[in-house]
C-alpha cells in the first residue's frame, strides 16, 4: 500500500506499514501529532476513500494476505496484525475478501 500522500497523516501511515499490529486509535494518534481528530480523520478520507479505521483494515488485510501466502498459520497473522482473538481477524477478512482466511488460503 501507498502512503495516502497528505502530511498531516503519512507519519500514522508510515508507522502503521512498518507495523500492522500498531493499535493506537485516533485519539492517541492526535495526540501525538498535535492535530484533532476531526482533521485525521477527514485527510484520510479525501486522501484515500476510506475512514481511518477502514484504511487500516485494508492494509492489516493486505499484510494478512501476504503473510497467509508465505504459509503463515492464522493464528500466527492474527497476532501479528493487532487482532485480539484470531477469530476477530477473519471476521475482517471475511468482510472485506468474501471468503475466510482457510478457504483463500486453499484456493489453486
Amino acid at each position: 500500500m501507498q502512503l495516502p500522500g497528505d502530511p498531516r497523516i503519512d507519519a500514522i501511515a508510515e508507522a502503521l506499514l512498518a507495523d500492522p499490529g500498531d493499535d493506537r486509535d485516533l485519539e492517541a494518534w492526535a495526540g501525538e501529532l498535535r492535530i484533532s481528530e476531526r482533521t485525521i480523520t477527514r485527510a484520510f478520507r479525501s486522501s484515500t476513500g476510506l475512514s481511518f479505521a477502514h484504511w487500516r483494515q485494508a492494509l492489516r488485510i493486505h499484510r494478512g494476505l501476504a503473510m497467509l501466502a508465505e504459509g503463515l498459520e492464522v493464528h500466527a497473522v492474527s497476532d501479528q496484525l493487532g487482532y485480539g482473538h484470531p477469530s476477530t481477524f477473519i471476521a475482517a477478512f471475511r468482510r472485506v475478501m468474501g471468503t475466510t482466511p482457510g478457504a483463500y488460503a486453499d484456493q489453486p
